[in-house]
């Protein structure tokens, strides 16, 4: 069984343009992207609807499948104490669903939300908080037609293992909302063979990337993950999306990009 690759336009955040960072995954081969949802390459409040025209041209030009766009999660946090902070979370949100959708897009891909690393909320009172903004944003997307994928944070984030997002995933009960397991992200409180197929019929989308002894996005290869062991879960499990390459290598974003999907090529994944 082959795998699905795809690619993040992440790791061109700070180098060109977005429309010429999607004319480089074209030129490697790809035809599955995520966009990464930041300045300076765009953000929904910045984008006419002339410019979102051009936006889905291009992308229907270079023959590429949209499967998902992702904020950075920095600053967004469905489980804030601060009440502005959730809301603001969740109008960010609802934008990035409306630009999905007029960019022929499939996915918002969501954090959950996150605890203070010092001085951490119990988990249960991170979803009380994040409740209630994720049905919102789950409710907005049904109407678009989009699906919300909600991915695994690492270390302190509420939603740090898939037993948290598969309870969240049951008590909203909707087709528009599954899990984007981040291999990276899991590594860091799971072992994610295992954590795949616990959440086999959830996962809507993965992100593979590497990392060593610290938390990091590290192209595949220079960390310690067993993407091999992750092939074999996919497999089994009759995985049938994409998995999306989310590296950060600013030094050499197609360096990085291209070796990653050579290691991984003899491994059942392909562009």
């Amino acid at each position: 069984m082959s795998l699905k690759l795809g690619v993040s336009t992440y790791p061109y955040l700070y180098e060109c343009s977005i429309e010429e960072a999607l004319r480089k995954l074209s030129a490697l081969g790809f035809t599955s992207v995520e966009i990464m949802v930041s300045l300076p390459h765009l953000w929904p409040r910045g984008l006419s609807e002339r410019d979102r025209k051009e936006l889905r041209g291009l992308i229907g030009s270079l023959d590429i499948e949209l499967v998902s766009m992702c904020p950075p999660g920095l600053d967004l946090n469905l489980a804030s104490l601060d009440p502005g902070i959730r809301a603001e979370t969740v109008l960010r949100y609802r934008e990035i669903i409306g630009l999905v959708a007029d960019l022929g897009g499939k996915m918002l891909v969501a954090g959950p939300g996150k605890r203070h690393p010092l001085m951490p909320i119990s988990v249960e009172e991170a979803w009380s908080m994040s409740r209630q903004g994720i049905e919102e944003c789950v409710h907005y997307a049904e109407e678009r037609d989009v699906i919300v994928g909600l991915e695994n944070a690492g270390g302190w984030g509420f939603g740090s293992t898939v037993k948290e997002l598969r309870d969240a995933i049951e008590e909203i009960d909707s087709p528009h909302i599954g899990i984007v397991y981040d291999v990276a992200n899991g590594a860091d409180s799971e072992y994610p063979p295992a954590a795949i197929r616990e959440i086999a019929s959830d996962i809507v989308l993965i992100h593979l990337s590497d990392m060593g002894d610290k938390w990091g996005h590290s192209p595949i290869g220079m960390g310690k993950i067993d993407f091999s062991a992750i092939s074999s879960s996919l497999s089994d499990i009759g995985y049938e999306g994409v998995s999306i390459l989310e590296i950060t290598y600013p030094q050499s974003p197609t360096g990085g990009i291209a070796s990653s999907a050579r290691r991984i090529e003899d491994l059942g994944w392909e562009k």
